[in-house]
């Protein structure tokens, strides 16, 4: 019998390499009394959270931070090129 082949896509496993998002210096004491003070504040537990997750906090950037960062690489890589493909004289294609 022929080895079945796996169809490609997404495998998922244990966690194998990269950074722990939860290793230290995460703070969790810290996310939860910022978490708190919002709430105290008037908002609600999903947009105190939701907040936390955009602006990031002690040391660590959040989404919004990634998002201009990502927004900035692509603009970068995009005005390198020219349209149909074609690079600009003096720029290296990827």
């Amino acid at each position: 019998m022929a080895a079945q082949r796996r169809p490609r896509g997404y495998r998922y496993g244990s966690w194998r390499g990269g950074r722990d998002p939860l290793a230290p210096p995460f703070d969790a004491r810290a996310a939860v009394d910022a978490i708190g003070a919002d709430v105290m504040g008037g908002s609600n537990v999903r947009s105190a959270v939701e907040r936390l997750l955009r602006r990031g906090m002690s040391g660590r950037e959040g989404l919004d931070a990634l998002r201009e960062r990502l927004r900035t690489s692509a603009c970068g890589a995009a005005a390198a090129r020219q349209p149909f493909g074609h690079a600009r004289p003096g720029t290296r294609r990827a």
